[in-house]
């Protein structure tokens, strides 16, 4: 995270050209909250995989297939 006041997914609020924490911001920017969703899906597939709703195999490449999103690509749909 820039330790200068960001701007798009990388902000908290409006406030941030006056408020900016760049230790906080790496936690509850939108670029964080998607990063955590992300995190939270695979773990979500995982916990099934371990319930046999769906294979190990898929929920490999679940976590295989997080590693390539992009806030970008997040933004856009």
């Amino acid at each position: 995270m820039p330790s200068s006041a960001p701007s798009g997914s990388e902000s908290i609020s409006p406030a941030d050209n006056r408020y900016w924490i760049a230790e906080v911001a790496e936690f509850m920017s939108e670029d964080a909250n998607i990063k955590y969703q992300l995190q939270a899906e695979v773990a979500l597939v995982w916990a099934l995989s371990q319930l046999d709703i769906c294979t190990p195999a898929i929920a490999q490449e679940v976590r295989e297939g997080a590693k390539l999103v992009t806030v970008k690509e997040v933004q856009e749909e």
